[in-house]
């Protein structure tokens, strides 16, 4: 069983070096169609992938992710649907690990959450945001979703909102709050010693790593806005290293999304 099993990890490995897309993309498609079917949410995102720039940006489609354990940081029974994308595989690499690159720890996407016990404990009925509240859905994004999959435990992840304005227009609706973050977190390279799953949408670290998941500063921007007739919160990220990147993002991904009823 052993030898069968030793097999089919040098055919992985050889297919993955071959085009890390022959195996990640087919995988991490299924994968969001498995996501997507635990709960349906009353609106749908679209967002734009990596293939419509037709550049090697961005991975080249935008995956998704469903996760309930963020009630423990919401405080309350909750249901959470995330939609990402992230720096682009580079052969077997994605940009994420390359701390050289402009994708270095890139994603865009958005949360969709629906809170059982309290809808409006993140959006107060005078208008206003429960900001250190809503600032632990990127932390929690951060450190269980991202790095504890890929092997990194022992994080703190702080994303502090320093900026903010309300009344934007985004995805067909004109009062989106914008919020702008410093992120203080772990990079995500390392030398792998292990297979871990993350590695099927990621790829491998650069294996160069002179430290494993080193502290690093980024910059981050999320638009939030209470559906109210769905009871559904929407928040569209975007997570990098340089405010440009953060802008450039912005306009390219998030400002060309579309939030429809079902």
């Amino acid at each position: 069983m052993k030898k069968h099993k030793g097999i089919w990890i040098i055919v992985f490995l050889l297919l993955w070096w071959i085009g890390g897309y022959l195996i990640s993309i087919p995988v991490m498609a299924l994968y969001s169609v498995q996501q997507q079917s635990l709960w349906r949410p009353a609106l749908k995102v679209t967002m734009p992938g990596g293939w419509s720039t037709l550049e090697k940006d961005w991975y080249p489609i935008v995956l998704t992710s469903g996760n309930s354990s963020v009630s423990r940081v919401l405080n309350q029974d909750a249901r959470m649907v995330v939609h990402y994308s992230f720096g682009a595989l580079d052969g077997v690499h994605s940009k994420i690990y390359d701390k050289d690159s402009k994708y270095f720890l890139s994603f865009y996407g958005c949360y969709i959450i629906s809170l059982d016990d309290d809808p409006r404990v993140l959006y107060k009925e005078d208008g206003t945001w429960d900001e250190k509240l809503l600032q632990r859905i990127p932390n929690y994004d951060l450190d269980v979703l991202v790095l504890s999959s890929l092997g990194c435990f022992d994080t703190n992840s702080s994303y502090e909102i320093t900026d903010r304005k309300s009344g934007i227009a985004v995805a067909g609706f004109d009062d989106w709050t914008r919020f702008d973050a410093k992120v203080h977190t772990n990079s995500p390279d390392h030398d792998w010693s292990r297979f871990h799953p993350a590695y099927f949408q990621y790829g491998f670290p650069l294996g160069n790593a002179e430290e494993d998941f080193p502290k690093v500063d980024l910059n981050g921007r999320m638009y939030a806005r209470y559906f109210e007739d769905e009871s559904l919160y929407v928040m569209f990220f975007i997570i990098g290293e340089e405010e440009d990147f953060i802008q450039e993002t912005d306009e390219r991904f998030i400002q060309r999304s579309v939030v429809t009823p079902r």
